[in-house]
């Protein structure tokens, strides 16, 4: 898509951790550039993925650093099974209470860019949908967002988007039947 977009990196496009970020962003911002919509997807999904990646280890590195032993804690110890969620969370008391308090913000940090990365990513993806499959993309985002969450399984929505790379634009589409109207309207 990139390639028939004439947009500059494509070769990012099969790095792991960028291409689902800053590539399907910059994808949707050249969509909404065409609508003379300005948007950063590209860079708003690249730095929730890199918080939410830095977060995520700084709450398991605290809990760590202060109990090398606490996923054996957590492991052995939970009455999970049994509907017990409040022993099962009990170690936690043991936790002084400043590294009990970071790591309360940096898991809020972590839930927070989950969530917000989690919307534009949808709507980064439900843009790339539209442009290229208007008439499907509510379909295909309903199917995206129902294997995510019921089925676990989240590479729907990147796969939807290589089915449809070789689908003409909305854009393009919207444009020849413009010129051609006006072609045929105008008697020179």
């Amino acid at each position: 898509m990139m390639k028939q977009r004439n947009m500059k990196y494509k070769s990012l496009a099969f790095i792991p951790f960028i291409n689902t970020s800053f590539v399907l962003g910059a994808i949707s911002d050249s969509i909404n550039s065409n609508y003379n919509q300005k948007t950063n997807y590209k860079y708003i999904l690249l730095a929730l993925k890199i918080l939410l990646f830095t977060s995520f280890f700084v709450v398991v590195y605290l809990l760590y650093n202060h109990d090398p032993s606490f996923i054996e804690k957590i492991s052995a110890g939970t009455n999970i099974q049994n509907g017990d969620y409040l022993n099962a969370l009990s170690w936690l008391s043991l936790l002084p209470s400043p590294n009990l308090f970071l790591i309360s913000i940096f898991f809020f940090i972590y839930l927070s860019s989950a969530f917000i990365g989690l919307i534009v990513s949808y709507n980064t993806f439900y843009n790339i949908y539209r442009e290229y499959d208007e008439k499907r993309s509510k379909i295909y985002l309903v199917i995206a967002i129902l294997f995510a969450f019921m089925f676990n399984i989240k590479f729907i929505s990147p796969f939807i988007v290589f089915m449809m790379r070789n689908n003409t634009p909305m854009f393009n589409l919207l444009n020849n039947k413009n010129s051609f109207s006006n072609f045929n309207n105008n008697p020179h």
